[in-house]
This record gives structure tokens, sequence and C-alpha cells, in this order.
């Protein structure tokens, strides 16, 4: 990713490995998300959906019961082959909105995992 890229994130993205259920206007998917923040997550995945697809998440984060809920929007894709240079598909996700109960666990999650939490 670009510098400029780096700068735009508001908050840093922690490393996990979570399965998350999202859905979309064509059906039901199932994968692990491979780095979250307040802002959105990375989802592993070997057919990331098109940019700008909206789509509804849920996950549940480690020690916690209730799960997080969220609408949210493709805006990166990255795809694994001969020419890519990732060694990881998927897709990025930017929330659109959150629910506040689901906030305010991912809130407390990221703090637990040391790292700067923007509001």
């Amino acid at each position: 990713m670009t510098k400029a890229g780096c700068e735009r994130r508001r908050a840093r993205r922690v490393p996990v490995q979570i399965q998350i259920r999202y859905k979309t206007a064509d059906g039901f998917f199932q994968d692990y998300i491979r780095n979250l923040s307040l802002g959105g997550i990375f989802i592993e995945t070997e057919k990331p959906l098109p940019m700008n697809t909206k789509l509804k998440v849920e996950f549940r984060l480690p020690e916690m019961r209730a799960p997080i809920t969220a609408s949210g929007m493709v805006v990166h894709t990255l795809h694994v082959g001969p020419t890519k240079k990732s060694s990881v598909a998927g897709m990025g996700i930017r929330f659109s909105a959150l629910e506040p109960s689901s906030r305010q666990m991912l809130e407390s999650y990221l703090r637990t995992r040391g790292d700067a939490v923007a509001t």
C-alpha cells in the first residue's frame, strides 16, 4: 500500500484470525478476518467480492459473547496469481454503520491489544 493509503487509516489494524459470516444481496458467505480496526476489516477469501459491494457482517471477538454486527462496503481487493504480488487473496471492508454496542466491544478489544483507537 502507498504511504498515502496508510495515512488515510484512522486506526492501526490488529492481526487476528476470526471466523466471520457476511451476506450480500446475492448470498451468504463464511470466511476468516485477517486483520481488523475500528474502521473496517480484511477478509481472507479466494473469491473477493467486486469493489463497492455492500454487505452486512457478523463475527464474535475472542472472549466476548455478543456478536459484532456492522454494514460495510468492499473498498479494495487482492487476488493471488502468477502476475500478482500478494500472497493472500481477500478484500478490505470499510464499515459504513457499526451498532453502538458493537463499536463499544470493538474499542474495548482493540484497547486490550495495545492499539490506539481513533474516534
